[in-house]
């Protein structure tokens, strides 16, 4: 009888984990094409004045016009293509992010990893938007790849002082998590708790998987008498 109440208060646990898992995937992901398309616009009218580039910022403008309409497959197109011809690192880069974006929409997560991995190599690429691209393609993996790959990833951003550090993190954990190693997953979790650096909404995601994985660990101080 004591094996059947473990099995129930077990699989509560494990439906108390799933529901948080999807409630908080891709947590930031809006906020971040909030600012991507705070850039492209100033990108815009700083280059209105030049006529190639004039040129691949209506091409861009009309991508999005496309996106507008709900046709995810004919934007990620339109954005591929400028993403390709583009002669402006800028414009490489925002292409790129808006046809992965839409990729993902249509449910061609292998297309949008591999536009991710693609600008994750490209040396012409920003540090800031490599790390981010490589992030994002974890996350994406992150339902279909092993614990050790998702980290192996992730390992260069958590080891630097990436303003994505904590994401990594975050994403690190859940890996973890699905593998099965809760010991690997509330250390992270706690880590992320006691950061001065994770944002509010990283930290609350953190305390809550602690309280349906055994709560916060003690340190090795707290834990001897």
């Amino acid at each position: 009888m004591a094996d059947i109440f473990h099995d129930i208060e077990e699989g509560l646990r494990q439906d108390r984990l799933k529901k948080l898992w999807r409630k908080f995937r891709w947590p930031l992901i809006g906020l971040i094409l909030l600012i991507i398309g705070a850039v492209v616009a100033l990108v815009l009218v700083k280059d209105v004045t030049e006529t190639r580039k004039l040129e691949q910022a209506e091409r861009f403008s009309n991508a999005l016009e496309i996106y507008s309409t709900g046709d995810s497959k004919a934007a990620a197109e339109a954005f591929s293509s400028l993403a390709f011809e583009a002669e402006d690192p800028g414009y490489l880069v925002f292409s790129s992010f808006r046809s992965a974006q839409a990729h993902i929409e249509s449910d061609n997560i292998n297309k949008a990893i591999s536009i991710f991995d693609d600008l994750a190599g490209n040396a012409e690429v920003l540090p800031l938007y490599r790390e981010l691209a490589v992030f994002f393609a974890a996350d994406l993996l992150l339902d279909t790849v092993t614990y050790e790959e998702i980290n192996q990833r992730l390992a260069p951003i958590m080891l630097s002082e990436s303003v994505w550090r904590p994401m990594a993190q975050e994403i690190v954990a859940l890996a973890a998590l699905k593998s099965g190693n809760e010991d690997r997953a509330r250390e992270l979790f706690q880590e992320l708790t006691l950061d001065a650096l994770s944002p509010p909404g990283i930290k609350e995601r953190a305390k809550k998987f602690l309280a349906n994985i055994g709560g916060i660990m003690q340190s090795p101080e707290e834990g001897g008498d």
